[in-house]
């Protein structure tokens, strides 16, 4: 299970845990359990999740490479997607790209 999905799962009493510890470790722990970082990281979960997944693709011993560059576009487009305008995708989409 990746990360960013344990620590989302179990925000709460994290957050509640190191919010009452007073080591310095802890304190710094308790001001990345804000809110900023709990958007960012549900965020980047989905997004991780299709690294995952492309990932363990390539880690195979007979992939076939057609279907892994297929699969790395899509993920590539499906994440440039969440970032950029869509017609700057329509111009990445273009022959050659």
């Amino acid at each position: 299970m990746p990360v960013a999905t344990v620590i989302l799962e179990q925000w709460n009493p994290l957050k509640t845990y190191f919010s009452t510890q007073t080591d310095f470790t802890a304190e710094t722990v308790a001001k990345l359990l804000d809110d900023e970082n709990k958007l960012y990281l549900t965020f980047v979960k989905s997004i991780l999740q299709e690294v995952n997944t492309v990932n363990l693709a390539f880690e195979q011993t007979k992939a076939d490479i057609t279907l892994l560059y297929s699969d790395l576009r899509s993920m590539v487009f499906s994440l440039v997607g969440r970032v950029l305008k869509p017609s700057v995708i329509a111009e990445a989409g273009r022959p050659g790209w």
